[in-house]
């Protein structure tokens, strides 16, 4: 029984002694290695910080009393001139196209203008300036409001700067309407009294809006005397208008006020593109038409009336 437990002892030691052995010659590290490549490596990184464009406040032009819209449909030039400075030199910064923008806010939206072509003249001032000279063009019927104006730039190396100036400048209102406007008299046919909804023969009036006021139309009407007899006459309160053909003698109508009182017709200026020929139509841009109606009192008689006696012209003005 004991030799038995001896011989165990020899087996288990030479299996030891084996595994040691295999150990020792690197064939355990050859059943578990590895393959690839290492699994790191060096790498440089490098990172240039450069200098960010600066937007100095715009030096042009002084926005005190404002810009005048054109009487003749030109447009007005708004000069901003804009200096940026930037330490990595003026060969960082845009040739010339930078984000200027020239904005009014309304309540139905935004306007934006940008510079002519979208483009600024560029001038170098020294080694880290230059100069802008950006032209914004106004059209005769853009909104009269206080501006606002926003630049951008972003020089080669992606680094900007933004300036917001809140009510930079103002442009002014202008009222104005093509004087005489057509036609230069108005004209009914032959007429008997009492007669109603009888439509004028040569009408509609046609204002054309030469600026930017958008507020109604008014007009100031005169009673019509007696050419023969000033006894007899047509007052004002009897005509009403509309610039919608055929409502101007339904109740859509406006009757105009007594002699010599403005009349709020409701009509809106209508400021827009001048369409470029002679205002014959009213094709939505920047004219209107008024259309007239008369109901003739009774008791008048037979003879012409007119405002010509008093020297009085009905006025068609802007409210």
């Amino acid at each position: 029984m004991q030799r038995k437990k001896e011989v165990y002892f020899v087996i288990s030691f030479l299996v030891i002694l084996l595994l040691v052995s295999v150990v020792s010659a690197g064939l355990f590290d050859n059943l578990f290695k590895k393959t690839g490549h290492a699994p790191q490596a060096p790498q440089d990184v490098s990172v240039y910080v450069g200098g960010a464009p600066v937007i100095d406040s715009p030096t042009s032009p002084d926005p005190g009393p404002g810009y005048d819209p054109s009487d003749s449909f030109a447009t007005t030039t708004i000069p901003i001139t804009i200096e940026v400075t930037d330490t990595d030199g003026v060969a960082d910064l845009p040739d010339g196209t930078i984000g200027l923008t020239f904005v009014v806010e309304l309540s139905s939206g935004a306007i934006i203008k940008t510079p002519s072509g979208s483009f600024c003249t560029p001038t170098d001032i020294d080694a880290d300036t230059r100069s802008y000279a950006c032209n914004i063009e106004m059209n005769h019927y853009d909104p009269a409001d206080d501006w606002d104006l926003y630049i951008y730039i972003e020089d080669s190396a992606t680094n900007s700067d933004t300036t917001t100036i809140i009510d930079y400048t103002k442009y002014n209102l202008l009222s104005s309407i093509t004087d005489p406007i057509n036609p230069t008299s108005l004209t009914w046919p032959s007429l008997a009294s009492p007669q109603n909804n009888v439509q004028s023969d040569n009408d509609p009036t046609i204002v054309v809006n030469r600026g930017n006021d958008d507020r109604h139309i008014l007009i100031r009407a005169y009673n019509l005397i007696g050419e023969d007899n000033g006894g007899y006459s047509i007052p004002s309160t009897s005509f009403a208008v509309s610039d919608i053909l055929d409502q101007e003698c339904t109740v859509a109508g406006v009757n105009l006020n007594a002699d010599g009182i403005n009349t709020d017709t409701g009509i809106n200026a209508n400021p827009g593109p001048n369409d470029g020929s002679d205002p014959d139509d009213c094709d939505g841009s920047n004219e209107v038409c008024v259309y007239y109606c008369l109901d003739v009192p009774a008791g008048l008689i037979s003879q012409t009336y007119s405002t010509t006696e008093r020297g009085e012209h009905w006025v068609v003005l802007y409210g």
